[in-house]
């Protein structure tokens, strides 16, 4: 069974910031999250996403998983949370409709709770 578990961050009961979690077979998703750029700094992405590690441990998940572009926020808030890199991927790009340079390599970390798992047991559960 999936599950799809969202979240909301407020600040003085305004939304300020949304991060989804998905759990399937044990696992759970770090997915989609967005703080409006008025919250930037104010740390609800970093309590969303301990938020939702919980609501993983809690619905019975024993891996957790997330993927983050190296350098940015999500990628520090999730390595403050516990999660470490299983594997990085880069993909070497162009595309006219987009925000990103011409040309651009964008470069990404999958982050794996507890670390223990490793590469090898995240490939047995895909």
């Amino acid at each position: 069974m999936s599950i799809k578990i969202p979240g909301v961050a407020s600040v003085d009961d305004e939304p300020a910031s949304v991060a989804d979690l998905y759990t399937e077979e044990r696992i759970g998703t770090l997915a989609v999250a967005a703080t409006l750029p008025q919250y930037r700094g104010w740390g609800c992405h970093l309590a969303l996403t301990e938020k939702r590690m919980l609501d993983a441990l809690h619905a019975g998940c024993d891996l957790i998983e997330g993927q983050a572009v190296f350098g940015r926020t999500s990628q520090k808030n999730m390595q403050k949370c516990g999660l470490e890199v299983a594997y990085t991927k880069s993909i070497w790009g162009g595309h006219k409709v987009s925000l990103l340079p011409p040309l651009f390599i964008l470069t990404w970390a999958t982050y794996l709770f507890p670390p223990s798992y490793g590469y090898d047991k995240l490939m047995k559960y895909r």
